[in-house]
């Protein structure tokens, strides 16, 4: 059965108080890790794909830095594979 959009709302929010509370009690690792759980719920409720995110903090991380020359790795969806003679046996 699928979790309707609307339905993850309320989650959020309250995932919103918990957090908040979380930091005021300077349980920093434990407020990443909710924000984690709030950014999938966010995902899930807006039909963005893991890939999707992925593509989209690649190119602004290549936006944001791409002038400094450093070099960035491409996330999975971009890399292609390298074949190798294994592959065609």
């Amino acid at each position: 059965m699928k979790t309707k959009p609307s339905a993850l709302q309320p989650l959020i929010t309250e995932l919103d108080d918990v957090i908040a509370a979380a930091q005021a009690a300077r349980l920093d690792d434990t407020a990443a890790l909710l924000r984690i759980a709030r950014l999938d719920l966010i995902m899930r409720a807006h039909g963005i794909a893991t890939d999707e995110l992925e593509l989209v903090t690649f190119a602004l991380a290549s936006g944001l830095h791409g002038e400094t020359g450093a070099k960035r790795r491409k996330p999975r969806a971009v890399r292609k594979k390298k074949r190798t003679q294994k592959d065609f046996s």
